[in-house]
This record gives C-alpha cells, sequence and structure tokens, in this order.
C-alpha cells in the first residue's frame, strides 16, 4: 500500500480526476502494478455497464488478491472472467500490454445482482483458491438489511466455499451522503461473519482529508490497510511507522463542538 517512506506509488480513487477518462485511469494503475495485475475492467457511459475487476497474482510468493466492484443490488456484477480464464491469465506470461480489456455484454461470463451466486461459481474456484474475503456495500443501494434471505445467502456463500468471511463498516462521509441505511449492515453483518474492519475513526478525520463527499486522500486508506493487516495477523516490521490515525483527526475543540453540519449516526 502506499508509503512514501518506501516510495510506493499511490494508486487511488483521488488520482481518478488526473485522467481524462476511466480508460487512461484503468491504464495508469494497470501499468503500476504490472506486472503482477490483470485487469478486465471498462467504464461506459452510464455506470449500470461498468466492469471493474482487478486480479493481483505474485508468483513468486504465491499472493492472491482480487477487487471486484459490486454496486450494492441496484446494479449487475459483471465479468468477462470465467475461473479457468482467469487461471490461464494468471499463470501465463505477464501481459505485453497495459490497456485494459474492452468489455462488452456480448463477452460476458457472468452478469447477475446476487453476491452470493458470484461468491459460489466464481470466487470459490479460483485458483490459487482465496482464503479470505473482504465485503462492504456502504453507500450503494443493497438489500442486505432489508431482505434476510439475501442476508443469509451471503453469509451461506461465503462458508460454503471455505472463505474467512470479513465485512468492513462503512466509511464516514459528508453530512449530505450520512444517512442511517449507510450504515445499515454493520452490526448484523460484523456479529455474524468471522471478522470486522472497524474504520468508524473516519468519523472524525479533518476536512481536508476529504477528495470529495465518499473518497479520501492518502494516508486514510493506508490507516485501513494497515488495520486489515493486523486483523489478519501480520506483524510489521520493526522499522515500520504505522499511521498515527489521532493525527488526522479534527482539533479537539471541533470535535468537542459537534458542529450542527456534521451528521453523527
Amino acid at each position: 500500500f502506499w508509503d512514501p517512506s518506501f516510495r510506493s506509488p499511490e494508486v487511488s480513487y483521488r488520482n481518478r480526476t488526473l485522467f481524462a477518462s476511466w480508460h487512461d485511469y484503468f491504464h495508469y494503475t494497470n501499468s503500476i502494478l504490472y506486472p503482477f495485475e490483470h485487469c478486465d475492467c471498462w467504464r461506459g457511459e452510464k455506470k449500470r455497464m461498468t466492469t471493474e475487476n482487478h486480479y493481483y497474482y505474485d508468483h513468486n510468493n504465491d499472493n492472491l488478491v482480487t477487487f471486484h466492484v459490486a454496486l450494492g443490488h441496484q446494479d449487475r456484477i459483471l465479468g468477462n472472467w470465467d475461473p479457468e480464464h482467469v487461471a490461464k491469465k494468471l499463470s501465463g506470461l505477464p501481459p505485453k500490454s497495459f490497456v485494459p480489456v474492452q468489455t462488452t455484454n456480448a463477452t460476458m461470463a457472468y452478469a447477475t445482482r446476487n453476491w452470493h451466486d458470484v461468491i459460489r461459481h466464481q470466487f470459490a474456484k479460483f485458483k490459487p483458491k482465496p482464503s479470505h474475503i473482504l465485503l462492504n456495500a456502504a453507500a450503494w443501494q443493497n438489500k442486505f438489511a432489508t431482505d434476510r434471505q439475501v442476508h443469509q445467502d451471503l453469509l451461506d456463500s461465503i462458508r460454503d466455499a471455505g472463505l474467512v468471511g470479513i465485512y468492513k463498516t462503512a466509511s464516514y462521509a459528508y453530512p449530505q451522503d450520512m444517512t442511517p441505511e449507510r450504515f445499515a449492515n454493520d452490526h448484523p453483518f460484523c456479529s455474524e461473519m468471522d471478522m470486522c474492519l472497524n474504520v468508524s475513526w473516519t468519523e472524525w478525520l479533518d476536512d481536508d482529508l476529504f477528495c470529495d463527499n465518499q473518497h479520501f486522500h492518502e494516508p486514510v486508506y493506508r490507516g485501513m490497510n494497515e488495520d486489515l493487516l493486523k486483523l489478519l495477523g501480520y506483524q510489521f516490521p520493526s522499522y515500520y511507522d504505522s499511521i498515527d490515525k489521532q493525527s488526522m483527526h479534527r482539533t479537539r475543540e471541533v470535535i468537542e463542538g459537534k458542529p450542527e453540519n456534521k451528521t453523527v449516526v
């Protein structure tokens, strides 16, 4: 993850605004992570056409990390590559080009609003097989809190796949985006999954650390990643300096005053 002391690159949503298009942004992130990442990524003019599935595999250490965009239940989870295709991509030579795949509906390997279907029929069949799955719905409209069957189907699919389920709580946003629905899944899923990545400390972040109403500047994401690694049992080397979250908070006077324009849920 991003750490200027190690000269590691910053690959975050903030950098998206520096590029003319999503295609250019995917090209940039893919090139930075070369030769370890393959990107099944494309965004059309309408968000419902989004395909953003990143596959990062370090052959030397046998580490597989994938990132899949699921926009709640309002849009389908799309993908062009089934597990067999992913395996071929990861076992082959590094990509000769950084340009992401340009997807169309005609080539879809799967298109579903059911998160449990993707877990059962895609994630569980990856090689090497993942050991953990980290999920978060947050601001995207979803049925997990209102439909018990949808909620249970997700939990069952994780357990049936033999994965350790980790739920990441919703991060805080600017007041206009703070609604009770945003946090509705936090307690149920954190109680029922194997682990909970609690990022409630984002409630008190300094305003300067927001790059828009929903996303952050670094080192906020670095702090989240450090928490995740600690949750997984990773021991940081003695020379590594972890982020001081208190240094990212607003001043005590502002926090105690709880300004009227800050919605606290």
